[in-house]
């Protein structure tokens, strides 16, 4: 059997006053998101997106945290192949890369990888144009067809999109780690054109038909990095604690579950939402308003020019966050919902206006996640998280530093 495959990860660091401007921005890009999300019925959750066996051993794919606020790993396309950065995106169905014309436009200098297709032997044309609308913006282009690996995964003739103008995504993107984005949700959302995890499935070289989530997380006060990564065709044992709890799906669009209540400090405050979908391109918790006012009454948290704070000498005293979803309950505890801290204040990754409840990185940072494609339910544990020690060593030919574990 196969090895899992792994590689150390870096993280980029942001200032306080940055988390201020992702939190604060972060509200706008979720709803624009999501946007064509209706009507939100248990009984009938039809979700519109937001875009037009025999196996080898699970493959897994590294996350790199950017300050615990977005994660990216990296696959490559075309022969030889072309490595980029992505976010692997559970909420989003398609793949798609910048073209080194996008990259000199958004004036992004080295910064990005762009796609050469005239440098691929197995490139093919396709020409259909390409739309998408994410939560930061429109980018769009050209879909094209070449072999695109994602960890040991080989998809021939795969259809991705070649973006030509990824201005919509804003500044921001250039100062960004990420080249483009990999969905990882289901074909509902991807206008007709095979999905990523879809053509996997479909190749039968997978071991399970899963992908699986650890997200890694500093602790307060230590300095060492801790991993992240994506597992492609199975779960690793070793990143959670106990069992996996089920929770079956009400769609095959996004991946939503049930919301039955939310508790906070184990007393139920009710919810005006009942759905939740678990987004691992989001950063945030976001809900509905009147949700996450009580929450936050209930939690002591102030509003600050949009976002919600707390006196970080009072968040031992905070009680759990809990969301009660297939009759289970995950609990998120006070320090989880912190993204960061300055002079004795805290920022708290949560924010409101939304009719139903996105579950992103600040709840899959303390559980491990996996999304079970064909079984069509989320496998839920609490992550076992664990600082590794690091040194720092110099890339052949450059003087970049990067963690590498020992």
């Amino acid at each position: 059997m196969k090895p899992l495959y792994r590689i150390p990860l870096k993280k980029k660091e942001h200032s306080f006053e940055d988390l201020h401007k992702i939190v604060a921005a972060g509200a706008d890009k979720l709803r624009q998101k999501y946007r064509l999300a209706a009507p939100l019925h248990l009984a009938n959750p039809v979700l519109l997106g937001a875009s037009k066996g025999n196996g080898s051993a699970p493959a897994s794919v590294p996350i790199t945290d950017m300050q615990d606020v977005s994660y990216f790993g990296e696959l490559t396309i075309g022969t030889p192949p072309q490595t980029f950065t992505v976010i692997y995106d559970t909420g989003s169905s398609n793949l798609w890369v910048p073209t080194p014309n996008a990259i000199d436009k958004a004036g992004c200098g080295t910064t990005h990888t762009g796609f050469t297709h005239d440098d691929s032997t197995t490139y093919g044309k396709n020409c259909t144009t390409a739309d998408f609308n994410y939560g930061s913006g429109p980018v769009s282009g050209f879909y094209s067809e070449d072999t695109v690996t994602i960890g040991n995964s080989v998809l021939p003739a795969f259809t991705f999109a070649e973006m030509e103008d990824v201005k919509g995504l804003g500044a921001a993107w250039c100062q960004n780690k990420f080249d483009g984005i990999c969905g990882m949700a289901f074909g509902a959302l991807a206008d007709g054109l095979p999905t990523p995890m879809g053509a996997m499935v479909k190749a039968n070289n997978l071991q399970e038909n899963v992908f699986a989530f650890y997200l890694g997380q500093n602790e307060a006060g230590v300095s060492e990095s801790v991993n992240s990564e994506l597992v492609i065709g199975g779960v690793d044992k070793d990143h959670y604690v106990g069992e996996l709890t089920n929770v079956p799906l009400i769609s095959d669009t996004y991946w939503s579950v049930a919301l039955d209540s939310l508790k906070v400090g184990g007393k139920s405050i009710g919810s005006s939402g009942t759905m939740a979908i678990v987004d691992s391109g989001t950063s945030l918790l976001m809900g509905p308003e009147e949700d996450v006012e009580k929450i936050m009454a209930a939690l002591g948290a102030t509003n600050q020019d949009g976002e919600w704070v707390v006196q970080c000498d009072s968040v031992p005293s905070m009680g759990n966050l809990t969301f009660t979803m297939g009759g289970t309950d995950f609990s998120l505890k006070p320090e989880d919902l912190v993204l960061g801290q300055q002079d004795g204040l805290c920022i708290l990754g949560i924010q409101g206006g939304n009719p139903f409840w996105i579950l992103g990185d600040v709840f899959m940072r303390p559980y491990y996640v996996k999304f079970d494609w064909c079984g069509m339910q989320l496998g839920i544990a609490p992550s076992k998280k664990k600082a590794v020690k690091t040194t720092n060593a110099v890339k052949a030919g450059s003087t970049e530093t990067t963690d590498v574990v020992v």
